[in-house]
């Protein structure tokens, strides 16, 4: 089941096989999905000034999905979320390559990795850290699986 707020990435996803994706909806991350489910695994890359409130609401309402998310290796190192991170850090697996969101190669200046948390209960002491071998240049212009 795959979600987006935009109406072409919908478009985009259902043209993908069926094996893949079997329904997609489009509408927010944060609405209830119109048809119950628990997914087995929450994949996404979120806006960065949403994440933390995505991920809050993916664990109370999924606490037996693994949630993984990309986002800006600074998610990490906050002031506001050091309680959280604390309690649950994530496993991370830091992206050697920055990737590039418009398509066009260029990328910004933070470093992304996904960052991983595991079903409940989700409390520990410490979470994995990795960097991930390097992608061709195909796979970063998205032209190889």
């Amino acid at each position: 089941i795959a979600t987006d707020i935009r109406e072409e990435a919908i478009d985009s996803v259902r043209k993908l096989p069926l094996s893949f994706v079997q329904e997609a909806y489009c509408q927010s991350a944060l609405d209830p999905f119109p048809v119950p489910v628990t997914p087995d695994v929450v994949i996404t890359n979120p806006p960065f000034h949403m994440a933390y409130e995505l991920l809050m609401h993916w664990m109370q309402t999924y606490p037996t999905s693994h949630i993984v998310l990309l986002l800006r290796v600074n998610f990490l190192s906050s002031a506001v979320r050091q309680p959280f991170m604390s309690k649950y850090p994530p496993d991370t697996y830091v992206l050697p390559q920055r990737p590039s969101f418009v398509g066009d190669g260029k990328t910004d200046s933070p470093e992304y990795g996904w960052m991983h948390w595991g079903p409940a209960p989700r409390m520990r002491e410490y979470g994995r850290l990795r960097v991930l071998g390097l992608s061709s240049e195909g796979e970063r212009r998205g032209h190889t699986r």
